[in-house]
């Protein structure tokens, strides 16, 4: 199945905040996570009122820092977002 995102919209896979010691896996419990994506795919560039391009916050390949309860979440980890749901890029 192949998602391809809508326009000002990003398809993002997430990147779990957890740490490894040998082959365990421990995720952080206690705080709060950071939660981060990587850009796997961009839709075209969003217009404003004017008609005017709206640029892209991110490329494919970034990885940003989201919202707590930004996107909307898929199957498998990944997640379309929207310019207003990315903090910042990595």
């Amino acid at each position: 199945m192949t998602i391809k995102p809508t326009r000002g919209k990003y398809l993002g896979r997430i990147i779990p905040d957890e740490k490894k010691i040998g082959s365990i896996h421990l995720a952080k419990t206690g705080k709060e996570l950071r939660r981060r994506a990587k850009i796997l795919a961009v839709g075209d560039s969003e217009t404003d009122r004017k008609g005017k391009r709206i640029k892209s916050v991110a490329s494919i390949g970034n990885v940003v820092y989201i919202k707590k309860y930004g996107g909307q979440e898929l199957k498998e980890g990944l997640v379309i977002l929207q310019n207003d749901d990315i903090l910042g890029k990595y």
